[in-house]
């Protein structure tokens, strides 16, 4: 996903980033305001990650997003045999 729409519905999106990244608090949140280099940033801070790391999970999460505003995550039913 474009990152501009990340930013443009991060009230949307804020508690997708803090269901990824734990450690990031709601007034970092609201300090992010959807700015990708302030949550590349604030990642770094909170986990001490490398900035290249960061940079290419932000990345990849993006690309997973989209607007609708289903749960982010699907449970898989179980197999049935």
């Amino acid at each position: 996903m474009d990152w501009n729409q990340i930013e443009g519905n991060w009230d949307l999106f804020k508690a997708r980033v803090r269901t990824k990244w734990r450690r990031l608090s709601e007034e970092d949140l609201e300090r992010i305001a959807g700015q990708r280099d302030q949550l590349e940033r604030k990642i770094h801070e909170r986990y001490g990650f490398s900035v290249e790391h960061i940079s290419k999970e932000v990345e990849d999460w993006s690309r997973w997003q989209s607007l609708e505003t289903a749960p982010e995550r699907t449970p898989i039913a179980p197999v049935r045999r």
